[in-house]
């Protein structure tokens, strides 16, 4: 049941902070002053758990090489020991966002890195009040993850398509960003007087270098875990594949330009406060907004 109603607030969560739409007027709610509240990364130490010297398993490492990454940051999590320290908040988000990140087939982890307040405070900070209730937030992340999308966007038969119409690519983030790529970005990798063949094609990832912001209600002297919400850097990479002899390369990776996914907003802060309200309301387990589901490829 608790699986079902969190399942439930997170397509809530996703539809509010797509369109803009506060679920619910919020007449108890108390404004912050300006952003200040909101610490940001200076405020924080940096702890790398997994670097992707980690991720360059040897052959002959057989105990590591069974373990995925994931699985490997996890264990560094844990032997941080944040809760024996008074940071189980920071551990609880961090193990919610590591196991997202395992259930998705088509993301691998690259790297991972645990962020601990500077002042080694045992608590989040206090975010805002919403419906008579106050909630806090910690950043408690930083990682690396590369996401396959789309394994028949670069088919052939697509790739002509594309060609004839010099169409671009549109990278969309939830109706909240757009990236626009040009076609001609991809053609400008070809080789001189190279044309389309029937056995092109072409893989398309996305690099993402997420933050996560996770948010918090009080229960008597502990702090429930509510809600992830990741934000940060984006960026698209093809790896084209020339099929033909006249190519001097089998292969040419493409690069385009970083697009950010912005950080809580006051025009988004009220869509994550009324989920956190309905995920505390009903004990249902913390949901995670992440980059990897938000994020998008298509052409337009």
């Amino acid at each position: 049941m608790k699986k079902k109603i969190a399942i439930l607030v997170l397509c809530v969560c996703l539809f509010c902070s797509s369109t803009g739409v506060v679920a619910s007027e919020n007449t108890d709610y108390k404004p912050l002053s300006g952003e200040t509240i909101v610490v940001g990364l200076e405020c924080y130490q940096k702890i790398p758990v997994l670097t992707k010297d980690d991720t360059m398993v040897s052959e002959y490492d057989l105990e590591r090489s069974e373990k995925s990454n994931v699985e490997m940051a996890r264990e560094a999590v844990l032997e941080l020991n944040l809760a024996e320290r008074g940071l189980s908040y920071i551990e609880e988000a961090c193990l919610t966002e590591l196991e997202e990140i395992e259930k998705d087939s088509n993301c691998t982890l690259n790297e991972y890195t645990v962020l601990v307040p500077k002042t080694r405070a045992t608590n989040p900070s206090y975010y805002a009040t919403y419906y008579g209730r106050d909630y806090y937030s910690s950043l408690t992340s930083m990682s690396n993850i590369t996401l396959e999308k789309n394994n028949s966007f670069g088919a052939y038969n697509n790739l002509r398509d594309w060609s004839k119409n010099a169409i671009s690519l549109g990278l969309c983030f939830s109706n909240v960003l757009q990236l626009t790529i040009p076609w001609t970005l991809i053609t400008a990798t070809y080789p001189s007087g190279y044309t389309l063949h029937t056995s092109d094609w072409m893989e398309s990832y996305i690099n993402l270098n997420p933050t996560n912001r996770a948010i918090y209600a009080k229960r008597g002297t502990s702090y429930v875990h509510l809600v992830n919400r990741e934000y940060g850097p984006t960026r698209p990479y093809f790896v084209y594949h020339y099929n033909d002899a006249t190519a001097i390369v089998p292969t040419r990776t493409i690069y385009t330009s970083y697009k950010t996914y912005p950080d809580l907003t006051s025009s988004t802060r009220d869509s994550v406060l009324y989920v956190a309200k309905n995920i505390y309301d009903s004990g249902a387990n913390a949901v995670s907004y992440k980059l990897q589901n938000i994020v998008n490829l298509k052409w337009e």
